[in-house]
C-alpha cells in the first residue's frame, strides 16, 4: 500500500463541502477527464455504492471500479474501492471548520505495491490529480445539493437547518431542506 495525505482549505462551509462528496450527478460534467463517470448502484444506511468508469486511456479503453462510500458523522467520509481497478484502495476524509470555510484532510491508502521509487511517482501523481479535481470544483463554485445526497445525515441536517428561533436566511450563506432522504441546498434570494 502507498499512503498519501492531501490537505486543502476550501472557501465554503463544511456542510457544502460534505454535500459535494455525495453528489454523483456532477462527476461526469465537472470531472470528465480527471474522474470519469459515476453511476449509483445502491444505498444502505450511511453507505452509497456506486460504479466509476474512469477517463479513457488512449481512445477506447476505460477502467471500472466499484466504490462503497460511507458518511461518518458529523464531518467525515470513508471510501473503499471494493472491485475493479485499484480494488483495496481506501480513503478517509475529515472536514474541519476554518476561518476561510473548511480544511479538507484526505488520507489515501492506494492498493499499489510500496516500491520506493514508484511510491514517490504515485504520491506526486495522486496529489496533482486531487488538486486538479478541487480546481474543477472551485471553478463551478462547488456543486450543491446533488443526487443522491448525504445518506442518513440527521446531525448534518440539524446543522444545516436554521435554528428554531431564527427563520431568517438573510445572514446565512445557504439553507437546506430535507425531502424523502435527499438534502437540497438553496441559496437565499437577494432583497
Amino acid at each position: 500500500m502507498i499512503e498519501v495525505t492531501y490537505q486543502r482549505e476550501i472557501p465554503y462551509p463544511q456542510a457544502v463541502v460534505l454535500s459535494q462528496y455525495f453528489d454523483l450527478e456532477h462527476v461526469e460534467y465537472v470531472h470528465p477527464r480527471s474522474f470519469g463517470r459515476a453511476r449509483m448502484v445502491a444505498t444502505h444506511g450511511r453507505v452509497i455504492v456506486w460504479d466509476l468508469e474512469w477517463p479513457p486511456i488512449g481512445r477506447y479503453f476505460r477502467l471500472h471500479s466499484r466504490f462503497e462510500q460511507e458518511y461518518v458523522p458529523p464531518w467525515g467520509v470513508h471510501v473503499r474501492i471494493v472491485s475493479g481497478a485499484l480494488c483495496g484502495t481506501e480513503s478517509t476524509t475529515q472536514l474541519l471548520r476554518s476561518a476561510l470555510g473548511t480544511i479538507v484532510q484526505e488520507h489515501y491508502r492506494v492498493a499499489i505495491p510500496n516500491v520506493p521509487g514508484f511510491r514517490t511517482l504515485v504520491q506526486r501523481a495522486l496529489v496533482r490529480r486531487l488538486h486538479r479535481i478541487w480546481e474543477e470544483d472551485l471553478a463551478v463554485k462547488v456543486c450543491r445539493g446533488g443526487w443522491p445526497g448525504v445518506p442518513c445525515a440527521e446531525a448534518f441536517r440539524q446543522e444545516m437547518m436554521p435554528a428554531a428561533n431564527d427563520c431568517s436566511t438573510r445572514n446565512r450563506p445557504f439553507y437546506a431542506a430535507v425531502r424523502n432522504e435527499r438534502l437540497i441546498l438553496r441559496l437565499p434570494t437577494s432583497g
